[in-house]
């Protein structure tokens, strides 16, 4: 939905980040903004191919794409709120279909 990303900006690897903050900030032609990430805890590693080719997140988002790896600091706890399969699949049409509504208004 962001259309073609051409920056990535990471924290640093050794940062901690809680769920639902920002774990790296993307932008497109036409946008700013946060990957929230799904869990708390700390950066222990980053895509750096993903920071020299941007266009990866899009193109391969469940291969190549990826943004971070996070060693969990509480994944029991955040592991409930977590949104997957079926849920998932409804709450991203919901978003595709509020982005359309908008674009159109």
């Amino acid at each position: 939905m962001a259309g073609d990303i051409i920056i990535v900006r990471f924290k640093p690897v050794g940062s901690s980040v809680e769920q639902g903050k920002p774990l790296c900030t993307i932008e497109s032609a036409k946008w700013v903004g946060p990957v929230e990430s799904p869990i708390a805890g700390e950066i222990v590693e980053v895509n750096l191919q993903v920071r020299k080719s941007p266009r990866t997140i899009r193109k391969d988002p469940y291969g190549q794409g990826w943004v971070a790896i996070l060693n969990p600091s509480r994944f029991d706890a955040d592991a409930g709120s977590l949104v997957t399969g079926d849920e998932a699949l409804e709450w991203f049409r919901g978003e595709v279909g509020n982005w359309l509504a908008k674009k159109k208004g």
